[in-house]
């Protein structure tokens, strides 16, 4: 995404690589953070309580985890010269990348 940004200069592929990075720092941070819960994680498609380590588990502290790690992609996207492609989105293109890590998230712990 970010090859063809560079050669297009269309800002979308520039939203869709910070995007495809947030998501898996949200993967990441959930999985690693989320271990650390006190409560016992539940199955995202039964929410059956299971434990922790198993595929397809969600917590609630690996889900903040989740959606911290996508904001802190968004903000590094900004800072690395997101800000001249997005200034005056700035909230989408937050909400954007936000909910798709955190979404990406999700959906990997359904396949799981």
């Amino acid at each position: 995404m970010l090859l063809v940004w560079f050669f297009t200069e269309n800002d979308i592929f520039y939203l869709l690589f910070v995007a495809s990075l947030a998501s898996v720092m949200a993967d990441t941070w959930a999985t690693e953070i989320g271990f650390f819960s006190n409560k016992s994680p539940r199955l995202i498609t039964s929410f059956q309580a299971v434990s922790k380590g198993t595929s397809g588990a969600v917590s609630v502290l690996g889900t903040f985890a989740a959606i911290l790690g996508s904001l802190i992609i968004v903000i590094t996207g900004l800072l690395s010269g997101g800000e001249n492609i997005i200034s005056n989105n700035l909230y989408l293109y937050f909400i954007i990348v936000i909910i798709a890590g955190t979404a990406a998230c999700f959906f990997d712990s359904f396949l799981g």
